[in-house]
């Protein structure tokens, strides 16, 4: 275990600090740093993603030194870094989440809870399950910096997990976590945990930001979910639930969002807001077909004749998509072999779905132009942004080569990282740490020897 070295002093003669941050992604660290007003000498960042390293560099340019992988600690030339202040990391966490399998820092065949073990195991090339082991790289990184700098600080995040894990990486670090939500400061529900020997103030006073506060008065109708994507939503999963039943997706008429993840760049469930404000305007550009889910009770895409759609387009009524062989004049006429089956959209009059089946396609939901209800879409980078508590200028014209980072990896890495003020609230502590006992780092207090069934 580390010895524990928090600072109580009421106050810290800032210096520049040296900082490696590993899991780097798109550089949430520095972010969080320059908005506690924290000076920053050197930023080592550990990361491989390069659309996340691209807005890094983006916005900071020589400020970053990307040092590559985590896992090739020992190709990182460490020993010409100056004495590092600051180590910071958010390590992967599939393996924990309750959305994941849960399985933690393992093998297939065995849990893995000390770093030592976890060295022998690495040195045999045996394959680890999912990436949260990545865990005990900060722990040895962490280490070897410790060794240089007793009284450096360090903090790391990670989501909520099952008390077994978070006992060993508590137990690891020799500090108890804190857990936060990001709701107290932004309008996305975001629990994740802390562990850090940074004394900060965690009464944290909620700053009354709803998520009706940040969504955009104009959306783009390409962030609308098409039926097929409403479809998934609402087929039937085991046991009996629909997808709307996981929780994943956000309601304007809620205070908060759900938690932004990595999974946002996928769309449904997670990218799902149902948007109930009656004065959002859809911005729509003049195109052939529409594929953003909204239709005319023709089952055709409305007719544009400005750049600018601002119909109140909302779901309101039940539909289908059938095949049908239709005459010249448009009638039925199904018999015919000599008419080709074209597929086409029915609709329902009496604003109730069709019969859920295991084919998607019978039981849809369309937007139309005539009823005023809400809208399904998903929300915009800007808006996940805010969400985060991230500039939006940060993510603005970052380029790899000659083309833009796309919105699907702007999405992904704003779910992959944190939530900015939240950062920097802990950050703060480095340079007026508080001197509320209360807000002290805690030691872990494990009570029994939680691995005796691994280890017998």
């Amino acid at each position: 275990m580390l010895k524990l070295n928090p600072r109580n002093a009421p106050k810290f003669n800032q210096t520049a600090l040296n900082v490696v941050s590993l899991f780097d992604g798109m550089s949430c660290g520095m972010l969080a740093l320059k908005s506690a007003g924290v000076k920053v000498a050197n930023y080592y960042a550990a990361e491989i993603d390069k659309h996340a390293m691209a807005v890094a560099k983006h916005n900071w340019q020589d400020a970053i030194t990307h040092v590559g992988d985590v896992t090739l600690w020992d190709d990182w030339h460490k020993n010409e870094f100056p004495k590092i202040d600051l180590l910071i990391g958010g390590s992967p966490c599939q393996s924990f989440s309750m959305a994941g399998k849960r399985q933690g820092m393992a093998t297939k065949n065995e849990e893995v809870i000390t770093l030592d073990r976890y060295l022998e195991l690495k040195a045999q090339g045996i394959e680890f399950e999912g990436q949260s082991y990545l865990f005990w790289e900060y722990v040895r990184i962490l280490k070897h910096l410790h060794t240089q700098n007793p009284n450096m600080f360090f903090m790391l995040e990670n989501v909520k997990m099952s008390k077994k894990w978070e006992d060993v990486i508590s137990d690891t670090l020799g500090v108890a976590p804190v857990l936060i939500n990001s709701a107290r400061v932004s309008a996305q529900n975001r629990e994740r945990l802390y562990w850090t020997n940074i004394s900060f103030n965690r009464n944290i006073k909620d700053r009354g930001i709803f998520l009706t506060d940040i969504l955009d008065e104009v959306v783009p109708d390409k962030q609308l979910h098409t039926t097929k994507s409403i479809s998934y939503m609402n087929r039937e999963q085991s046991p009996g639930r629909s997808r709307w039943n996981m929780g994943y997706w956000s309601d304007s008429a809620k205070q908060k969002s759900a938690c932004v993840t990595a999974n946002f760049c996928k769309g449904q469930p997670n990218n799902v807001l149902v948007d109930r404000r009656v004065d959002v305007k859809i911005y729509q550009f003049p195109r052939g077909n529409n594929k953003g889910g909204i239709l005319n009770t023709d089952g055709k895409s409305p007719t544009v004749t400005s750049s600018r759609w601002e119909q109140n387009c909302k779901l309101v009524i039940g539909a289908r998509e059938v095949g049908r062989k239709l005459d010249e004049n448009g009638k039925r006429d199904d018999k015919n072999l000599n008419i080709k089956t074209v597929q086409q959209y029915e609709f329902r009059e009496d604003f109730k779905s069709n019969c859920v089946t295991t084919v998607s396609k019978d039981s849809l939901l369309a937007f139309t132009q005539n009823f005023i209800e809400y809208i399904i879409r998903k929300f915009t980078v800007g808006e996940v942004c805010k969400l985060q508590t991230v500039p939006s200028e940060y993510l603005i014209d970052c380029i790899i080569g000659n083309r833009t980072v796309s919105n699907h990896q702007l999405y992904r890495m704003l779910g992959n990282g944190w939530t900015i003020e939240v950062i920097a609230i802990i950050f703060r502590g480095i340079l007026n740490p508080s001197t509320n006992p209360d807000h002290a780092p805690q030691r872990p207090q494990i009570q029994q020897d939680l691995f005796s069934e691994v280890m017998a």
